[in-house]
């Protein structure tokens, strides 16, 4: 693969109307390249035993060759249609809660022979329909596989013959698992009981690693069964998931994806982050390192929500923020789980890029902005790598004896949450030169103070909005990037205050011997204060600005805000305002300097005086501004 992949599921089986020309066109326009069928619709492609209708997915392709739209196709494995959960009692799985009920997806017993024989037959009758179609770049099997819990008859039997092979001695098996305990014993392979039942964490241990073989093998077939269709040109593929936490984190507990992956050849998964102020982007890159380590090379997002649940819409910026950040772990690709929201059934209010009534909304002008962004710069993005100086090493066998013997106390907890981002793991404490930090969630606050320290100390936080930040330091720069708070002040008496990107509300900064510099900032208050240093703001908006430095100029540049506030003492105060000259209320004063003003949308706004400046003071936004000893100079700009 030369180019990234951009794109989103598409599904015309789901369509209330036809409007598939109106789809691809609205892709093309954001750039898309890339659509993913099929996997879903069993049902549809074979509405009755042996009787197929490919409709839809002719539809799809010959629209997806229309508009030079690469597609994956999905082996539609994972969701059975009803008639085939009539053929047999043991298709449907059994697990520990009992047998599984018809109406869900991902309730089949993938071991059993007779689910096993159907689904070849789709694969098959699949493959053989579509194998010349020349916008067909790859092939997803199944989807999001896992065992299912199943432990029905003909599991449990495969369990024993497995069990068999490594112990061909049955005692060595029995002393292996201390099966003695409570009188477990097994004498007799016939004896062997209902797995369900055991209560030897060993056993119980052993047989989800089965189960996990299980997945391996099942994905293994179905990449056999399609290696004997597939172009040497297009690749195979599976969109693994993780564990759910309402949201994708963590190693996924029900397959070993580093052996099932190994029968594809390219590593796929499914992503699911919150959004707004939740997304903190150890999602992103715990899940991305999981799927950059199964083929220890780039790999596919296959899914990922564009807007979501419902409390998942993403800020403005923040679908481009996770894309981006998708790609920067290695993703060769970002496709939307789905293109349009779904108008009935069980994910109704699951949304695509598209909402319910199929109109550009921001999510997808914002997605045409990426998408026109990937199309420029997709040669430099592609293939991005990562390198690393330390590892984590987890493993599904440790992952499943936490789950079997939690610590007590703290049975809630999770293999997966020592890698989480919440809680104590970010509260520590530094004596002397302090660094105190408690929480971090929300309503936390974060204080540093290095008044003695000689060193330079760098505090690195998750991406979430915090209560307050107050850094107080007598020898030292203070530097801030990103950063978003609802009270802060900071203080240095010899050192510089450097502030880039964020949202700090209400902040207050002061540098007694140094200047304050602060770019492409969103605030509600701003005030400043130095007595030998500069105050410059560049790109900032906010409701009010207060700026005052006893030797140092006001600088400003495309700088935004209702009132103004600058004094200057022995310098000036000089830039550029965003808005109108006109709608301002002026008083301003050059005590040996001049007075001059511009408007660069109004050739009528001019003034340069040397005398101090009052105009229409009773407006709605004002600029007040004092330079002592220096001229104020000043352009509106739009």
């Amino acid at each position: 693969m030369d180019h990234l992949l951009f794109g989103a599921a598409y599904y015309d089986e789901y369509m209330p109307f036809d409007r598939i020309e109106t789809d691809m066109q609205m892709m093309k326009k954001a750039n898309m390249n890339v659509i993913r069928i099929a996997e879903s619709t069993w049902s549809t492609l074979e509405p009755q035993d042996g009787v197929f209708d490919f409709t839809h997915l002719d539809r799809m392709l010959d629209a997806a060759e229309k508009y030079d739209m690469h597609v994956i196709i999905g082996t539609p494995t994972y969701a059975i249609p009803s008639w085939l959960a009539k053929k047999s009692d043991t298709i449907l799985a059994v697990t520990k809660d009992g047998p599984s009920l018809y109406g869900h997806r991902q309730n089949m017993d993938i071991t059993d022979p007779t689910y096993l024989k159907y689904a070849e037959r789709i694969i098959r009758t699949l493959m053989e329909h579509i194998k010349d179609r020349s916008c067909i770049i790859g092939y997803q099997l199944d989807n999001e596989t896992k065992h299912y819990g199943t432990a029905g008859k003909h599991a449990q039997e495969l369990f024993v013959s497995y069990l068999k092979e490594q112990f061909p001695d049955l005692s060595a098996f029995n002393l292996e698992f201390g099966l003695d305990y409570w009188s477990n014993r097994v004498n007799d392979w016939s004896d062997f009981p209902d797995i369900r039942g055991t209560i030897n964490g060993s056993l119980a241990a052993e047989y989800e690693k089965f189960s996990r073989k299980l997945v391996t093998d099942f994905l293994t077939w179905q990449s056999d069964l399609v290696r004997e269709y597939k172009k040497e040109d297009q690749f195979i593929t599976q969109n693994f998931d993780f564990e759910w936490h309402d949201y994708s984190y963590g190693l996924q507990p029900d397959v070993n994806q580093f052996e099932a992956a190994k029968c594809m050849d390219i590593a796929g998964c499914d992503i699911y982050h919150p959004s707004q102020d939740d997304l903190t982007g150890a999602e992103i890159n715990f899940c991305g390192s999981i799927a950059r380590g199964l083929k220890k090379s780039n790999y596919l997002i296959l899914e990922t929500e564009a807007q979501g649940n419902l409390e998942w819409l993403p800020y403005p910026g923040q679908l481009r923020m996770q894309a981006y950040s998708h790609l920067s772990c290695g993703a060769d690709s970002v496709m939307y789980w789905h293109w349009h929201s779904i108008h009935n059934s069980l994910e109704s209010y699951w949304k695509g890029v598209l909402s319910h009534d199929f109109s550009e909304n921001p999510t997808y002008l914002e997605a045409c902005r990426l998408g026109a962004e990937m199309k420029i710069y997709g040669s430099h993005l592609l293939h991005l790598k990562k390198t690393n100086r330390a590892a984590i090493l987890v493993s599904n066998e440790a992952l499943t004896g936490l789950r079997m013997f939690p610590f007590k106390g703290r049975e809630n907890s999770s293999y997966n949450d020592a890698f989480g981002t919440g809680g104590e793991l970010y509260s520590f404490t530094i004596a002397g030169p302090s660094l105190n930090i408690q929480g971090l969630k929300g309503d936390a606050s974060m204080s540093v103070n290095n008044s003695k320290c000689i060193c330079t100390m760098t505090v690195k936080l998750p991406r979430r909005a915090f209560a307050g930040l107050t850094v107080d330091t007598s020898n030292g720069n203070i530097t801030i990037q990103d950063m978003t708070s609802q009270s802060n002040t900071l203080t240095t008496t010899n050192g510089n205050i450097s502030i880039t990107g964020g949202s700090l509300d209400n902040l207050n900064a002061t540098a007694n011997n140094g200047k304050v510099e602060v770019n492409n900032l969103l605030t509600q208050t701003f005030a400043a204060s130095t007595r030998n240093g500069r105050i410059s703001l560049a790109n900032t908006s906010a409701l009010s600005i207060t700026a005052q430095a006893q030797n140092g100029d006001v600088k400003l540049d495309h700088t935004s805000s209702p009132y103004f506030y600058c004094t200057a003492t022995n310098a000036s105060v000089v830039g550029t305002v965003t808005g109108r000259g006109a709608e301002y209320g002026l008083n301003l004063t050059a005590g040996s300097g001049r007075v001059t003003l511009t408007d660069a949308n109004d050739d009528s706004f001019a003034i340069r005086s040397s005398a101090p400046v009052q105009q229409n003071l009773g407006a709605a936004q004002s600029f007040t501004a004092n330079a002592s000893n220096g001229n104020v100079n000043l352009e509106f700009v739009q």
